[in-house]
């Protein structure tokens, strides 16, 4: 994935496994064997695997060396938040409708942020970067 985000750009990649994690779990509602929803779920991994690196690079690409730290321990603390607290809402919400909903909910949230990539940056926000970067140097 590495790779692949130096040619096409961290940003396309982390688009690419967000949609493709969002049709992933979207699919998921049309499976009901064990066998198939393994197997689907494998293949949906491999999309979802671009999204953590590709996020670090962009990361790393996109904020002040200054704050580069500061940006990682928050990444990683929304991602440790993520892992406690996405499965206990994913289990409260499939023990009050069924599961396919709650597949269907973390396919559109997928979407969502997929589409919150895409809108158009603040001009003001990356100059800032840039003067911050100019001015460590």
């Amino acid at each position: 994935m590495g790779q692949i985000g130096t040619k096409m750009s961290y940003e396309k990649v982390l688009f690419i496994g967000l949609i493709g994690g969002d049709i992933g779990n979207l699919l998921q509602i049309l499976f009901h064997s064990v066998v198939g929803f393994g197997l689907h779920r494998f293949a949906y991994g491999l999309f979802f695997a671009a999204v953590f690196p590709a996020l670090n690079a962009f990361i790393a690409k996109h904020t002040a060396p200054g704050f580069r730290s500061r940006a990682f321990a928050l990444n990683q603390t929304a991602n440790q938040l993520g892992l406690l607290l996405g499965p206990l809402i994913g289990g409260f919400l499939a023990s009050q409708m069924s599961i396919t909903i709650v597949f269907a909910i973390n396919g559109c949230m997928l979407l969502a942020v997929a589409l919150i990539l895409k809108i158009p940056k603040l001009p003001m926000l990356s100059s800032n970067v840039k003067a911050k970067e100019n001015s460590s140097i």
